[in-house]
Order: C-alpha cells, then structure tokens, then sequence
C-alpha cells in the first residue's frame, strides 16, 4: 500500500469497505456518467477511467465523509464522481 493511501486510510480494512461501497454503486453511477458524457467526447472520455478516478479522491475524501456521513453514501459517490467527470471534460475542451 502507497503512503499516500495509508495517510488517508487507517487500514486495509477501511480501503476494502470504500472499495465494497464503489462497487456496490458501480452500475449506478456508470450509468449516470454514461448519459453525462456528450457523445462528441464519447471517444475521448472513458467512464470507466471516470469511476477509477473516483475511487481515487475518494480515498483521499474518505476520513472527513467517515466522521460525518451528512449524506448517503450513493449521494457522496455521485458528487465525487460527477466533479471528475467535470474535470475530464475541462480537459478534453481546454482550447476549444
């Protein structure tokens, strides 16, 4: 394991119950961003790199959403989620 892992994680046992979460709601939120995704970038931004990307700021989000949990846990994927696919799409149409 990273150290950048283990300083957001306190263990093996948290990253494997944010994994279990991601997975639980991964047809969901592939879903969601398959119908975000404008087809003129459909070539260009892959959902699934999408959800990858995800679990990844939510590895770094993980102890402030474990100590307060104001929302569901679908509804903080979905956020999290929704701000990379923002991201990828300021990418991809940086310059247009």
């Amino acid at each position: 394991m990273s150290s950048g892992i283990r300083g957001e994680l306190s263990s093996v046992t948290e990253l494997a119950a944010l994994g279990q979460l991601l997975e639980e709601h991964r047809s969901r939120l592939l879903g969601m961003l398959r119908r975000r995704i404008d087809p003129a970038l459909a070539v260009r931004i892959d959902p699934e790199e999408i959800l990858n990307e995800t679990f990844l700021q939510a590895v770094q989000k993980w102890s402030d959403y474990s100590r307060q949990q104001q929302v569901t846990p679908y509804a903080w994927l979905y956020r999290i989620a929704l701000d990379c696919l923002i991201d990828a799409w300021r990418r991809q149409t940086r310059g247009l």
